[in-house]
């Protein structure tokens, strides 16, 4: 038995509107030059009724925008790469350095974690700094399903007029190296405003990405940007880099399970023929 096809009326409004705005528009155009150059084919009232359907059509097919281009955002578990762009969080616990490294001493009540700096895997993922909830902890999730695949960090630090996490770039990349020394390690030259300044902070990430593709050779595909010490802002932002290109960004859950997921936005017609 044949299936009969059941018709997607809101795509088929939305095709209607698209052919009444151009015919109308052709003819409107047609009139009003006709009614300017005084020819009698088109009077000026046609002319006038012409351009009214015109305005009404544009206005239709504005309303159905949304058929023709959709937003979808993608996700899943994020897979290894080459190269990871991170909004650094300010820590909410300051490590105690011997001798200005390892090992590390965090230290929060009666709860004490010493970070010996041997294996990211163990450390990132030790019981008792989940109860400490040090908030680099994340970062060092963040990390791990790219190590053996991962070759650059790019670090952004924010701005806070001296308590942005932009001064503790240093701690980050020391933390950064002692796990992973082969992985090379760079910094924005500037504090940016994760929340304040938006467009600021996407003209940042995208520079981020071209210095990575540019001096590294990385593809976008292997380039992932990870939102998780930003704000809503710092997500959104990163939503807007991944727009249609391969470059995705991803996110550590605080919840368990704690998997870190990979979102890609992109725009696309819903419409298939």
């Amino acid at each position: 038995m044949r299936r009969t096809r059941k018709v997607d009326w809101r795509v088929l409004r939305a095709i209607m509107a698209a052919v009444a705005a151009a015919i109308s528009g052709g003819l409107s155009t047609e009139a009003i030059a006709s009614a300017l150059k005084g020819e009698a084919f088109f009077d000026t009232p046609v002319a006038v009724l012409f351009f009214a359907v015109f305005l009404l059509a544009f206005w239709w097919l504005y309303r159905e925008r949304r058929t023709f281009l959709a937003t979808r955002l993608y996700w899943h578990e994020v897979d290894p790469h080459r190269a990871l762009i991170v909004l650094l969080t300010l820590p909410n616990i300051i490590p105690q350095k011997t001798n200005g490294s390892f090992p590390w001493v965090l230290e929060k009540g009666d709860t004490k974690v010493i970070l010996k700096g041997e294996s990211l895997e163990n450390e990132a993922n030790d019981p008792n700094l989940e109860k400490l909830r040090w908030n680099w902890q994340q970062l060092m999730r963040g990390i791990l399903p790219h190590v053996g695949t991962l070759r650059v960090v790019y670090l952004l630090g924010s701005d806070g007029s001296g308590s942005g996490s932009f001064r503790y770039l240093d701690d980050a990349e020391g933390l950064i190296k002692q796990y992973l020394p082969e992985v090379s390690v760079r910094r924005f030259g500037r504090p940016v405003d994760f929340e304040g300044d938006f467009e600021g902070l996407v003209d940042c990430l995208n520079q981020c990405v071209q210095e990575i593709q540019w001096e590294y050779r990385i593809h976008e595909k292997d380039i992932v940007i990870d939102v998780t010490g930003g704000q809503k802002t710092a997500s959104i932002a990163g939503a807007m880099v991944t727009l249609n290109t391969r470059v995705t960004f991803q996110y550590v859950s605080t919840t368990d399970p704690r998997k870190v997921r990979a979102y890609d936005v992109t725009l696309e017609s819903p419409i298939s023929l």
